[in-house]
């Protein structure tokens, strides 16, 4: 799968409603930030719930695990080029929250600061 395709399909899910959105974690409480919908999409790497929250080994519950960031060509953060980042739009960091739809218009169009960003 190349990467412009791995996007796609997040951008796709985001816009699904198949997702609730909260921040500050990859997933709390049955929602999901929107790298933790990619880490839903496409990670091989086992989901544990843990009460509220849940994790994926090898992610730390807050960044794109390492395997997830080479299928995407994105950093852990979702780093765009000019200083921004997926995290910072969906926890509101920026000027205010963007909500999945808006996120997804991001990940379909940004250019992303990350040394997995050229398709191989």
């Amino acid at each position: 799968m190349s990467i412009q395709n791995a996007r796609q399909q997040l951008a796709t899910a985001l816009r699904s409603g198949d997702y609730t959105q909260c921040s500050g974690e990859l997933y709390k409480g049955g929602r999901y930030c929107c790298l933790g919908v990619a880490m839903d999409l496409f990670s091989t790497e086992a989901f544990e719930p843990v009460g509220n929250k849940g994790g994926w080994w090898g992610s730390d519950n807050a960044h794109l695990s390492l395997e997830v960031q080479q299928i995407l060509g994105m950093d852990g953060h979702g780093s765009i080029a000019g200083g921004t980042s997926l995290i910072r739009h969906n926890d509101g960091a920026e000027a205010r929250a963007l909500d999945f739809d808006e996120i997804a218009d991001l990940v379909e169009t940004a250019t992303f600061d990350s040394p997995w960003s050229m398709e191989p």
